[in-house]
């Protein structure tokens, strides 16, 4: 097919190219379509796609790709797709589904392949990244790496379902905060992780059709998820208007409990064929591991000791508070008494209310201070109810309050009571 054969069909919207005889797709095969919305190329002989093939359809939201012929895309086959929200691809061909295959695909939404996908592997939907739904069973799948689906934090649904996986990384689903629907059923597994599902907050958790190996090691799985399955449900949405006639009716799905989703056990053979719940619950009795004890305890004798250290801190600062002042001074002690700052603006520093009272009932009516710090000499001063305390300093007068002339004044004795004792000390010293 040459793109000459549709040129010139700027309006369309809806192209479908299904079921004739089309054995592949290059970049001359399709003629600019500006307003094309939806593609549908399934069950032709397409064997390739080749680069830029789909450059013209930029604005192409739903494309549908497969046939009876295993499909391979080339690196770059889908590019220019800025647009595409659905992508349905049947009998696909590719041994490794990596970060080329869906490049320029970004605006994805949902993704659907069915053929034959040996492994998917590290970071493969980056580029897509906004993918809410990814379905890719009966694709024949053996590996999956770990960080397969690294980034796709808005996945709601992921079926891997029909695979021939015979194991799962641990942590792979820890990123999918936003899944709803997990299907891992008729695959190979015997065992699974033991945390493997603990991140996940699903409805749906389908792990029947494996032939499990029961232990406790599935302790962690959750009854309400695992035993569910999807039902369709039709709804009527009745018109607000009551001339509107009949409703639309809807399909929408629910998640309910169904005896055939519970996986079963294939070994040990004395519990072959039952509910993994039921062995797990009657037979195996499971308890936590000794492991996991010893790292439950771990954790709350660590705990234990950070509340002890923060609990000693906080009485260790409260008894800073609640410490006294001493209010005599010992031959032996030395006590530190804040000094007096020499500045023309009043001292504010309140003493304690004990230091006050005491230093109020020793005040006589007219009190003598140094004149300096350096001098013997006293100036007496006259204490007047309400009369500012002024006090004459290194030359300059300061105006005290009532406390902190009081509060000097205490200063003042601890001063001399040091140098009388000092004065003591060297007439006894021979």
């Amino acid at each position: 097919m040459h793109f000459r054969n549709l040129a010139g069909l700027l309006e369309l919207e809806r192209l479908d190219m299904s079921d004739n005889n089309l054995s592949y797709l290059s970049e001359l095969s399709l003629p600019p379509f500006p307003k094309l919305l939806e593609a549908d190329f399934r069950n032709n002989p397409i064997e390739n796609i080749y680069k830029s093939t789909f450059e013209v359809m930029n604005r192409t939201e739903t494309l549908f790709l497969g046939g009876d012929q295993k499909l391979r895309i080339e690196v770059g086959g889908l590019s220019g797709l800025d647009s595409l929200r659905t992508l349905t691809i049947s009998n696909a061909k590719l041994r490794v589904l990596d970060l080329s295959t869906l490049k320029g695909a970004r605006r994805l939404r949902k993704l659907k392949i069915q053929g034959q996908v040996e492994e998917i592997a590290y970071d493969a939907f980056s580029a897509a990244s906004k993918l809410e739904q990814l379905i890719l069973r009966h694709c024949q799948t053996k590996r999956i790496s770990m960080d397969a689906f690294y980034g796709l934090f808005g996945l709601s649904i992921l079926d891997l379902s029909n695979n021939q996986l015979t194991s799962l990384p641990n942590g792979i689903f820890d990123q999918l905060t936003s899944l709803k629907e997990l299907q891992l059923q008729n695959n190979l597994f015997t065992t699974l992780p033991e945390d493997i599902f603990l991140k996940l907050s699903a409805k749906m958790i389908r792990l029947d059709g494996n032939p499990w190996h029961c232990s406790c090691a599935m302790r962690e799985w959750r009854p309400m998820s695992v035993n569910k399955v999807k039902v369709p449900v039709d709804r009527t949405l009745q018109s607000a208007d009551p001339k509107g006639g009949v409703g639309m009716t809807v399909q929408t799905y629910q998640y309910r409990f169904e005896k055939r989703a519970a996986p079963k056990c294939k070994t040990p053979l004395q519990y072959e064929g039952w509910s993994v719940f039921h062995a797990l619950r009657k037979e195996l009795k499971c308890t936590l591991s000794e492991a996991k004890i010893e790292s439950i305890n771990r954790r709350r004798l660590e705990a234990k000791k950070i509340l002890d250290l923060k609990r000693n801190q906080v009485e260790a600062q409260v008894a800073e508070q609640r410490a006294p002042v001493p209010e005599a001074v010992d031959k032996n002690e030395t006590v530190t008494v804040p000094q007096a700052i020499a500045t023309t603006e009043p001292i504010t520093k309140v003493p304690l209310k004990e230091m006050s009272n005491k230093i109020s009932n020793e005040l006589p009516e007219d009190i003598a201070l140094p004149k300096n710090e350096h001098s013997n000499e006293l100036v007496p001063i006259a204490l007047g109810v309400g009369t500012p305390r002024q006090v004459e300093h290194n030359g300059k007068v300061i105006t005290l309050s009532k406390k902190a002339y009081k509060l000097d004044l205490e200063r003042k004795r601890q001063e001399k009571y040091k140098r009388l004792q000092q004065a003591e000390l060297s007439q006894n010293t021979p």
